[in-house]
């Protein structure tokens, strides 16, 4: 039987690969197509009612087929993935654009020194001595201004319906 089998091979492998490749473009997969085909009539999967070479055709163009149906269906899933992965990428990018916009708007609504302590502190990122030194004044003074900033910020930024309290905290301390 596997001389036999091996003969058949022999003899139809241009045929059937010349079938498959009119429908699948790869040539790895066209061998694997070929070679499930041989591996049925190999482990007797097959009852071959008519001649050996009809069956071969006929196997491999449905193999073709189907291997091509699953890869457009696969394709298809992933193009939806990737357009629902980009809208949902674009649309949290555009809310978080949002945020940093009102969150430098309302910084920008603070009293001048309010908004110079702030900005050097959360911007710069001086401790409150270098801004004390910097700008002439107490690290008392600087520890007001900032404590004052942070609790107009969170008062006016809350008011905005995406801002929940604790997203506002976090976004605060780590975006500034």
């Amino acid at each position: 039987m596997q001389e036999n089998l091996e003969q058949v091979y022999k003899d139809h492998y241009p045929l059937m690969y010349s079938l498959v490749a009119k429908v699948v473009p790869i040539h790895e997969d066209r061998e694997e197509i070929i070679h499930d085909v041989f591996l049925k009539v190999w482990n007797h999967e097959v009852d071959i009612t008519s001649s050996m070479k009809a069956y071969l055709c006929k196997a491999v163009v449905n193999q073709s087929l189907n291997f091509v149906k699953r890869t457009q269906t696969i394709q298809h899933h992933h193009k939806q993935i990737l357009a629902t992965s980009d809208e949902a990428y674009f649309q949290k990018t555009m809310e978080d654009s949002e945020k940093i916009m009102i969150v430098q708007k309302e910084i920008e609504k603070l009293p001048p020194q309010c908004k110079e302590v702030f900005r050097l502190s959360r911007y710069e990122e001086l401790s409150q001595q270098e801004i004390a030194t910097k700008l002439n004044i107490s690290i008392k003074t600087v520890k007001n201004h900032i404590g004052k900033a942070l609790k107009t910020l969170h008062e006016n930024i809350a008011k905005h319906s995406f801002f929940s309290e604790m997203i506002l905290i976090l976004f605060l301390i780590n975006f500034f």
